[in-house]
Formats: structure tokens, sequence, C-alpha cells
């Protein structure tokens, strides 16, 4: 009787403790599948800040670019009025601005 009683607690014990393991692996696979899902979000999160991060510098880079070059323009148009309200030719605006002699006739045109 004794035989009996130690396979059914062996079986009973057995059950339980693979039901307990199950129930353990099933709650780390849980913990796993949330603590990699938080990882994946957590760098997209990143990937999309770096492309925002980029995307500014480049606007950024490329919008001090082009107000450079109007400045530079600007200052060519206001030196060639000034020259030629000193009456300078158009051939030595030209030379000193770096502007066409078409756009020099216009400014003296519209001026």
């Amino acid at each position: 009787m004794s035989k009996e009683i130690t396979k059914y607690l062996n079986e009973s014990i057995r059950g339980d403790f693979q039901e307990s393991f199950k129930k353990a692996l099933d709650r780390d696979r849980s913990e796993f599948a949330t603590e990699m899902s938080y990882e994946n979000s957590l760098k997209y999160y990143r990937d999309l800040n770096n492309v925002i991060d980029t995307a500014f510098d480049d606007g950024l880079e490329q919008g001090l670019e082009q107000g450079l070059e109007q400045g530079e323009y600007n200052n060519q148009i206001k030196t060639a009025l000034a020259l030629h309200q000193s009456g300078s030719s158009v051939e030595f605006i030209q030379e000193i601005t770096g502007l066409g002699s078409d756009q020099i006739n216009k400014l003296i045109k519209n001026a």
C-alpha cells in the first residue's frame, strides 16, 4: 500500500511541478514579449527622432546657404546701383559686381 501512496504522491507532485513550471515559463515568455515590444517601440522612436533631427539639420543648412546666396546677390545689386549713380560704366560695374550686362541694364532701367 505504501508503494501506491508513494506512486500517487509522485504523480501528484510531478503534475503540480509541471503545471507550476509551465505557468512560470508562460509568464517568462509573456514578460519577454512585453520587453521586446518595449525595446522595438523604443528603437522605432529613436530612429524616427534621428530622421527628424537629420531633416531639420539639412533644412537649416540649406536655408542658411540660400540666405547667404541671397544676401550676396542683394549686395551685388546695391553695389551695381551705387556704381551706376556715381557714373561708372556698365563694363566697370560688371567687372566689380560679377553681374551680367543684361542684369545691370535692367537695374539701370528700373532705378
